[in-house]
């Protein structure tokens, strides 16, 4: 069995995390996630701070920071 540094854990987390992010972003109001980056030549786009706390939270609950996420984004949605 190979043992995981924990730069690999956090960068396996980090993919995942953003794997799901993509997956729940095809749910949902994604103006309340994502906005235009008015920084960006090429037209591309950031989150929202809202969309920040989904992503971490998604990432938090894969590391094992928290038992169940902070589920209420998707209230009032």
């Amino acid at each position: 069995m190979e043992i995981m540094t924990l730069d690999e854990t956090n960068e396996q987390a980090s993919d995942l995390a953003n794997d799901i992010y993509f997956l729940v972003m095809d749910h949902v109001d994604k103006e309340k996630y994502v906005e235009p980056d008015p920084d960006s030549e090429d037209g591309g786009t950031r989150n929202t701070p809202k969309g920040r706390e989904l992503y971490y939270d998604i990432e938090d609950f894969l590391m094992g920071k928290t038992s169940h996420g902070n589920m209420y984004w998707f209230t009032n949605e």
